[in-house]
């Protein structure tokens, strides 16, 4: 004769592997990030439609070559630089010295320091980036 206790027993046999083949065949799905993208353009102050390279600084400003110079997007609103004309294809980026580098057609080296916001020419001499990059 069956008691209570071997009954129990018995369902919670069954119980708890169904319950954990349940658990594991539940399907989860990450929460997907929603980006907002915004097009920029010289309605918000881009001082060229023509953007060839693109750079972020530590403090997370935006940086953008154009044709026209550079261009500062803090998220809002566009500071212009414009003392370089950039054609070049190479990426804007941020040394652990607080400049900005970037190469423009021709080969032309320019440095921006972000906090006297001053740019130096650095001519193509054939040198290589990082070159220049640790030199100074």
């Amino acid at each position: 004769m069956h008691t209570k206790n071997d009954r129990q027993k018995k369902s919670s046999i069954i119980i708890l592997p169904l319950c954990i083949i349940i658990f594991f065949s539940i399907e989860v799905y990450p929460q997907q990030e929603q980006f907002k993208f915004e097009h920029i353009t010289i309605q918000q102050g881009l001082n060229n439609n023509q953007v060839y390279s693109i750079g972020e600084d530590k403090e997370g400003f935006m940086w953008f070559g154009t044709p026209s110079g550079l261009n500062r997007f803090d998220g809002y609103n566009i500071k212009v630089y414009s003392h370089i004309a950039h054609y070049g294809r190479s990426p804007i980026f941020e040394d652990d010295h607080g400049s900005l580098w970037m190469i423009c057609e021709g080969g032309q080296v320019y440095r921006f320091n972000l906090a006297t916001e001053k740019f130096k020419t650095y001519p193509s001499t054939g040198v290589r980036t990082y070159q220049l990059y640790n030199d100074n």
